[in-house]
């Protein structure tokens, strides 16, 4: 499934590498990720430490079975 067909406030399995921006922080394939919605051609997510992590719209992902609370954003 692409990252854009998820509903939005879900957590989500990368099953892939995947795009980032530049000098974004970098995500790992098969990291979980709270994806929060599709922001043009990167999403709103963030990692499992709160971080806001960007990764391309077009992502191959999974749903996870285990839907948790979402993660406590962090502030910078």
């Amino acid at each position: 499934m692409k990252l854009y067909d998820c509903p939005r406030d879900t957590w989500v399995k990368l099953k892939e590498a995947t795009t980032i921006p530049p000098a974004a922080p970098t995500v790992g394939a098969s990291e979980e990720i709270y994806f929060c919605h599709i922001d043009g051609m990167y999403s709103f997510c963030l990692n499992k430490k709160g971080d806001v992590v960007h990764i391309a719209a077009w992502t191959d992902v999974e749903i996870c079975k285990d839907q948790k609370k979402p993660p406590k954003r962090k502030y910078s």
